[in-house]
């Protein structure tokens, strides 16, 4: 009969905390306050617990599946006096490692191109696009191999 009582208490101060009654109910004398003060933090931490769950795992909030991931792939070839980047959406042809910056949409100007270094510039500038660089081949010509997500 006591536990009863107990967890009529719980619910009941689980119902002023959510709003839906406006007073504690009377407490029984005999009953342990700091007792009861457990039961109610575990039954809180166990709704909210469950709430939680159901939040994280409902189909709203969860973003929509892709059955497969697309890539675009991509090479730039560089050897001295040639640089050819080239890809499905682009092709380019330059003579310099700053006109291969250029037409990849670089904005820094001639005088401030090149630190650290005039390759790393290229490469960074590829990654500002979204291209990841997957391998590089240094037999003969440097040959730098890069993929991304298609949009």
């Amino acid at each position: 009969h006591r536990h009863w009582q107990e967890l009529l208490i719980v619910l009941k101060t689980i119902m002023v905390f959510s709003g839906r009654l406006s007073e504690l109910p009377s407490i029984n004398p005999g009953l342990c306050m700091e007792r009861m003060m457990n039961r109610v933090m575990i039954t809180l931490m166990t709704v909210l617990c469950v709430g939680v769950g159901v939040s994280v795992s409902s189909p709203q909030n969860r973003e929509p599946e892709s059955p497969r991931t697309h890539w675009e792939y991509a090479r730039w070839v560089e050897s001295p006096g040639v640089s050819v980047w080239v890809s499905a959406s682009a092709e380019s042809f330059a003579t310099s490692l700053y006109d291969t910056y250029k037409k990849l949409g670089g904005t820094k100007s001639q005088g401030e191109f090149g630190e650290p270094s005039e390759k790393d510039e290229v490469l960074n500038q590829a990654g500002r696009l979204g291209w990841e660089l997957c391998a590089v081949d240094t037999e003969g010509s440097t040959v730098y191999f890069f993929r991304r997500r298609i949009r």
